[in-house]
C-alpha cells in the first residue's frame, strides 16, 4: 500500500479504480465500497485506491464539530486499511480553503480525471462533493466519462450503518452495537502515561491514556476490554474505566484507565491499544476508597466469568 498526500498534477499515477469518502470508522458500509473497488480493479486491470480527506470536512467548516468526533484517528484508519484490504494506494487530500471552494465540475475534471487518473469510481449512496455539496451521483454520470458504481446503504436491524449512528451508540455506552456495525471492536491507541500512579495506591495497577479532543468520547463508565501490548506481542483481557474518576480526582480530567488482568509488567511510556467489548456499568462516585476497591473486585469478577 502506497500512501500519497496531496498528489500534484504531474504525479503520474496509473489508471485507478477508486472509492472516495471520509471512511471514519471503516464500518460495514465502507467495507462494501472498498471491496467493490478492489474487485473492479482486478476485473479492469487497474490499480485500486482509497481517496480520503484530512482533516474531516466537517471540522473545516466548524472547528467545534471536530471535538468528540473521530471514531478512529488517521493513523488508526491507515493501519486498519493496511491490515484488512489489499489496496494499492491511499490518497489523502488536504481539506483546506482551496478544496472547499472547488466547484463540483472542477472536482470531477481537474481532480478525479486529470490529477488522479480515475477510470472507475465507487461511491456511497449519499456521497456529495464540491462547493456547496452540489456534486452527486447524477452530476458524476453527466461529467465523469467512466464507470461509476453507487453502493446502496447497509442496514442492520432496519438501522443504517453510518458513522453518525456509530458515534451515537458509543456516546450511549452501547459499545457492543457499535462494534457490530464496525465489524470490529472500537479501540483507542496511545502512550501509557507515567504521571499518575493512583491505581497502585488502591491495589489495581492501571495503564492510563488521555484522548485528544478530536476523538469520540464513549459514555463514562466501566467496560470489558482487551489490551494489546505491541512491544511484548501480547493481547490480554482487561477492564477499562473511562471518565473523570470522581472518587479519587477532583480535576475532572477525562482519562482511560485500563487494568490488565494478571499482568504486572512496567509499560509506562509504551504504546498500547485497548478495545472496548462490552459496557459493564456507569461511572459513579463512591464514599471512600474501600467502597471503590470492593466495586472494582466485583467488576473484575463479572468479566472473568
Amino acid at each position: 500500500m502506497l500512501l500519497i498526500r496531496n498528489p500534484k498534477t504531474n504525479q503520474n499515477l496509473p489508471h485507478l479504480s477508486a472509492t472516495i469518502g471520509n471512511f471514519d470508522g471503516l464500518h460495514l458500509g465502507h467495507d462494501k465500497l472498498i471491496v467493490n473497488t478492489t474487485t473492479k480493479a482486478k476485473e479492469k486491470g487497474l490499480k485500486s485506491a482509497i481517496i480520503t480527506f484530512d482533516p474531516h470536512p466537517a471540522s473545516y467548516f466548524n472547528k467545534d464539530a471536530n471535538k468528540n468526533f473521530k471514531i478512529f484517528s488517521l493513523s488508526q484508519k491507515l493501519r486498519l486499511i493496511k491490515d484488512k484490504y489489499k489496496v494499492d494506494y491511499v490518497i489523502i487530500l488536504k481539506f483546506d480553503s482551496v478544496l472547499a471552494k472547488i466547484s463540483a465540475e472542477d472536482f470531477i475534471q481537474k481532480l478525479l480525471i486529470t490529477n488522479l487518473s480515475v477510470k472507475h469510481l465507487t461511491i456511497g449512496y449519499d456521497f456529495t462533493f464540491g462547493k456547496g455539496k452540489l456534486g452527486d451521483y447524477k452530476l458524476l454520470k453527466q461529467y465523469f466519462n467512466a464507470d461509476i458504481d453507487k453502493i446502496e446503504k447497509v442496514k442492520i436491524d432496519q438501522e443504517i450503518c453510518s458513522s453518525s449512528n456509530i458515534r451515537q451508540y458509543l456516546k450511549n455506552g452501547d459499545v457492543s452495537k457499535a462494534n457490530n456495525y464496525l465489524n470490529k471492536n472500537y479501540s483507542i491507541s496511545g502512550i501509557v502515561s507515567s504521571n499518575n500512579k493512583m491505581g497502585r495506591t488502591i491495589g489495581f495497577n492501571t495503564a492510563n491514556m488521555i484522548l485528544d479532543n478530536n476523538t469520540i468520547k464513549p459514555k463514562y463508565g466501566v467496560y470489558k476490554s482487551i489490551a494489546t501490548i505491541p512491544h511484548l506481542k501480547q493481547k490480554l483481557p482487561s477492564i477499562t474505566n473511562f471518565g473523570v474518576r470522581p472518587t479519587i480526582d477532583s480535576s475532572k480530567k477525562e482519562i482511560f484507565e485500563t487494568h490488565i488482568l494478571n499482568f504486572n509488567n512496567d509499560i509506562y511510556d509504551k504504546k498500547i491499544t485497548v478495545e472496548l467489548t462490552d459496557f459493564i456499568r456507569d461511572e459513579k462516585k463512591f464514599n471512600n476508597l474501600d467502597e471503590l476497591k470492593k466495586q472494582i473486585k466485583e467488576d473484575i469478577a463479572k468479566i472473568s466469568l
